[in-house]
């Protein structure tokens, strides 16, 4: 049986407490993660996050889906019911669910070298993406097509940004993630492993051309959303493009790297 502590006025210590964390600019809000939605919230604590604060809204959509997260993920934790318009404080989406999950921040329990060495589906790698939705996007990209991890180098968006934990639906507390990745190091680390690298490039060659073995340990490299890949990247990598048809110039990184990891899935799969 969950406690439940209702907050019906700004002027409540906890309640200032909370919009204190839930307006702060960082991904890790002193610690703490802010997961928003149901799907998310389940997602989160059926990965094994914990509860540090559980927060819904003293209407229909807020008493629904709190009913909803606690039946599919029984959780021990105070709930926190808050009247409709103090909840709006803390929500950062317009039309929210009505839920609101603050857990501690998850740790990177592997390093860049345990990762490359501890399994051989691929790698995804980030250089430089800066929107949140592109990242939380290729997150879920990873997950869904058995990517090992996601390395995330070092300037490029935080996962833990509240768009990026939206986008990426639940996969980013599933899927290994390492942020703030020297690039040297990796692209060292990648050879001395034993890696094939790609990179998506306009000038690559069309990725139905792709001819990969199997066992062989891959990575794939997606660049900054106007810059693309950095001079570096462009010597150690085989470039991979997307061919397309029409007048569209290129695509946004989230849509290329989703059909590049797609292909590279299903070539693992199927040689």
């Amino acid at each position: 049986m969950n406690n439940v502590i209702k907050i019906n006025s700004s002027r409540e210590e906890l309640f200032r407490h909370l919009r204190k964390i839930a307006r702060s600019q960082t991904g890790k809000r002193g610690g703490l993660l802010l997961v928003e939605g149901r799907r998310q919230i389940i997602s989160a604590l059926a990965s094994g996050q914990k509860i540090e604060h559980l927060i819904y809204s003293q209407d229909n959509k807020g008493e629904e889906g709190i009913r909803e997260i606690l039946e599919s993920v029984p959780s021990e934790g105070d709930l926190i019911s808050l009247k409709p318009s103090l909840f709006d404080e803390l929500a950062e989406t317009r039309n929210s669910q009505g839920v609101i999950l603050l857990t501690p921040a998850t740790e990177e329990k592997l390093d860049l070298q345990e990762i490359l060495t501890q399994s051989t589906a691929p790698i995804l790698i980030l250089e430089n993406v800066q929107d949140p939705g592109n990242t939380g996007t290729l997150i879920r990209t990873a997950d869904a097509f058995g990517f090992a991890a996601v390395l995330i180098t070092k300037g490029g968006c935080q996962p833990y940004n509240g768009k990026a934990l939206r986008a990426s639906m639940g996969s980013a507390f599933r899927v290994p993630l390492l942020t703030e990745v020297v690039l040297q190091d990796l692209l060292a680390e990648l050879s001395t492993q034993n890696y094939k690298l790609f990179a998506a490039d306009m000038d690559g060659q069309p990725v139905q051309n792709l001819e990969i073995e199997p066992a062989a340990r891959l990575a794939l490299l997606l660049g900054n959303e106007g810059a693309g890949i950095s001079d570096q990247v462009r010597q150690a990598a085989d470039l991979l493009s997307v061919p397309m048809l029409g007048g569209t110039e290129s695509l946004n990184v989230a849509m290329a790297g989703t059909i590049l990891c797609w292909e590279i899935f299903r070539r693992k799969i199927n040689p």
